[in-house]
């Protein structure tokens, strides 16, 4: 559904209350593929991390993986909250 900013006045309100709630999740997903692309390209591109780069290679490589880890769940699960989303990092880096 695509509605302009003109034609929003002019919606039911349960139909404007659908619109905002689609637009909300559309705009959480889109923030979750962005932090995960932006993790992806801390670990394996050239923009690396202070925090990784002084890491010992073996503690480098696990805190890899685990933001790995975190990319794949945060491109493939829904999370509900920023806390949700610091909570799963945790948890994979951990």
């Amino acid at each position: 559904m695509s509605v302009t900013e003109e034609s929003y006045e002019l919606l039911a309100p349960e139909t404007a209350a659908a619109y905002i709630a689609e637009r909300y999740e559309q705009i959480r997903r889109d923030a979750c593929a962005f932090a995960a692309a932006e993790a992806a390209r801390q670990v394996v591109g050239l923009a690396h991390v202070g925090d990784l780069e002084t890491l010992e290679d073996d503690a480098k490589a696990a805190a890899s993986r685990g933001v790995i880890r975190s990319v794949e769940r945060l491109l493939l699960e829904r999370f509900e909250s920023a806390e949700a989303v610091a909570a799963m990092a945790v948890e994979e880096t951990a």
